[in-house]
């Protein structure tokens, strides 16, 4: 007999009280009865929309789906012409959370025409994009909705986010005509964002830090030779040649680094950790500058949703 045997088997996690999760579920469903009351009193807007998300989403992993389906079912009513903010909202989050995405999609498009200052419904149909398609589905979704939104800077500073991790990618990739146009693109449009009425001070900053990117990632495509990986094969060489008796160790060095030695570049390739082994002996005036790419994407979202895809803060602040 083993000890498990002995102990009575394996212990697993506690399993959860019930009353618990049926509390859990009833305050949710209050809080959504609360909301109903606000809507009626306060209008329209995107914290209600982020609030009923939030509560929907809680709802659903706690194994009430019935609120959510009911929620669902108002979707004909929603496309009516009689149909409120509240019955957007709700046909919309309830479609939404349940992941039926098909079906949302002209819920939501209802929504950005009918509530034109709301952004969380045209967020939603970012993401729908984002979900079945690329970033360059994303742009050319973006671009084809600067003409019809209020709120253009929000806009614009999301369509920089994306210009930018496509130029990361092309830059990864060595497409570097790619990357430069990408690049300048960025540019126009997070220039542009800055001038836009809707922009905050917090968006400025934002695209400020995104600038900041743009212009380090054009000194990485000007200048290749100054790569971290073409840096530490310079020094890994320059060793060789100066004693060929120390090959081995040369070898061993190149090994740790993640490079072989023949100058391929591995593709598991930690930069980081490249840069201090091949520079950690030389000048300061021989080091090269490294940047960690970050992908920015502004987009309002719930605790749910930032689960499964980060999303910012308030007001498309993220990096």
């Amino acid at each position: 007999m083993t000890m498990e045997q002995r102990e009575g088997g394996p212990k697993g996690p506690p399993a959860e009280d019930p009353k618990a999760r049926r509390q859990r579920v009833a305050d949710g469903r209050a809080r959504l009865r609360a909301l109903d009351r606000r809507w009626a009193s306060e209008g329209d807007s995107e914290s209600l929309w982020e609030e009923e998300h939030a509560v929907l989403s809680q709802l659903l992993s706690d194994g009430d789906e019935r609120t959510a389906a009911k929620c669902a079912r108002r979707a004909k009513a929603a496309l009516g012409p009689k149909a409120s903010a509240k019955d957007l909202a709700d046909a919309a989050l309830g479609l939404w959370v349940l992941d039926k995405v098909d079906e949302v999609e002209p819920v939501l498009l209802a929504a950005t025409e009918r509530l034109p200052a709301n952004r969380y419904p045209w967020d939603l149909l970012l993401r729908r994009v984002s979900y079945r398609g690329s970033p360059a589905d994303e742009i050319a979704f973006i671009e084809g909705q600067l003409g019809r939104v209020p709120w253009k800077g929000f806009a614009l500073l999301q369509l920089g986010t994306r210009h930018v991790d496509i130029a990361a990618g092309a830059l990864v990739r060595k497409e570097t005509e790619e990357c430069r146009r990408h690049l300048d693109a960025a540019k126009a449009a997070l220039e542009r964002a800055r001038t836009e009425r809707d922009t905050t001070d917090e968006m400025r900053r934002t695209s400020d830090r995104l600038s900041a990117l743009v212009t380090r990632l054009e000194g990485r495509v000007a200048a290749p030779d100054h790569t971290t990986e073409s840096l530490a094969l310079k020094r890994i060489f320059k060793e060789a040649s100066r004693n060929l008796q120390l090959e081995e160790e040369v070898r061993s060095v190149a090994d740790a680094a993640g490079v072989k030695i023949e100058g391929e570049v591995d593709k598991e390739l930690d930069l980081d950790e490249l840069e201090r082994i091949a520079m950690q002996e030389g000048p300061e005036t021989e080091q090269g500058r490294t940047i960690t790419v970050i992908k920015v994407t502004p987009t309002l979202a719930t605790a749910e949703d930032r689960r499964r895809k980060p999303g910012p803060p308030a007001d498309a602040d993220e990096d």
